[in-house]
């Protein structure tokens, strides 16, 4: 049996081929990966990542029967971005802070998608990066913090209509 606002946990996702490591990745694969990624010692999701048979895309799908107030999957915090990551960010701490003092209202939000766009600049980076290096003969997995959740983010025009940082 489901519980009440079930249908809120039935989640669309967009479509993304970059890959940290440099090979290419199936769809398939890059949601098994942020599954594997939320997977805690103290919550293992009862959700599986399927195309979707409702309408486009993929979907979050219940793989059991739940109850009522039954917890489906946790986002540890240590997994969540927050804006503490942001303005304590080595290469653009100070930059994001005065950026908050000047932006007024909806600075946070400003700053977090600044943060967003930079980890997945970086994230791109450590793909050609080990792309290189494979071509070298080395096998190197470059993954970042939060890759697994931004390989799966909507960064072409178009696609699930959401294209702003609110939206993820």
């Amino acid at each position: 049996m489901l519980f009440p606002g079930a249908a809120s946990i039935l989640l669309l996702f967009a479509l993304n081929n970059n890959s940290p490591s440099g090979r290419p990745k199936t769809q398939q694969t890059k949601y098994n990966e942020l599954l594997t990624w939320l997977d805690t010692s103290t919550t293992k999701p009862k959700v599986s990542i399927e195309l979707s048979q409702i309408q486009g895309g993929y979907g979050a799908i219940l793989n059991t029967d739940v109850v009522e107030d039954e917890l489906i999957f946790c986002v540890p915090r240590t997994l969540c971005i927050t804006l503490d990551d942001a303005i304590l960010d080595k290469d653009c701490g100070k930059t994001f802070l005065d950026l908050m003092g000047k932006a007024g209202p909806g600075g946070n939000t400003v700053v977090m998608a600044g943060y967003i766009a930079k980890e997945y600049l970086l994230m791109q980076e450590r793909a050609n990066n080990a792309k290189e290096l494979q071509e070298k003969g080395v096998d190197i997995d470059l993954s970042g913090r939060y890759d697994p959740y931004l390989e799966i983010l909507p960064w072409e025009r178009g696609m699930n209509g959401q294209e702003h940082v609110l939206f993820w």
